[in-house]
């Protein structure tokens, strides 16, 4: 996981700047296929102009509008399983929330 450095480091990361690098060791288990989860929560508040933006309030007390996967809200529970049935797969998880919507990505595997 990384994130924007710059201050306030929340309010950046509560603005989606964030990722996941996955570096594989050089004898590591073989998989056949991989897939990246990054889970990340939006906080919004909807502005004058009818655009949103960052809602502290919902942040400081933990709630989200949306708990979303690789930027997609309920994306997991759509698609669980991407590869079907016979595969070694290998799933890697990035979270840049405080781990109290966990149950929704424990929902997709």
């Amino acid at each position: 996981m990384y994130h924007c450095g710059t201050p306030t480091v929340i309010y950046h990361m509560a603005n989606g700047r964030y990722g996941t690098i996955i570096v594989d060791p050089a004898k590591g288990w073989p998989a056949e296929k991989e897939y990246a989860l990054v889970q990340s929560e939006f906080y919004t508040q909807l502005t004058a102009d009818g655009s949103y933006t960052l809602n502290p309030t919902k942040m400081l007390n933990d709630q989200p509008d949306y708990v979303v996967f690789n930027g997609y809200a309920n994306h997991c529970g759509q698609s669980q399983n991407p590869y079907g049935a016979g595969f070694t797969a290998r799933t890697q998880h990035g979270d840049c929330v405080d781990g109290a919507s966990l149950p929704d990505l424990y929902a997709c595997l």
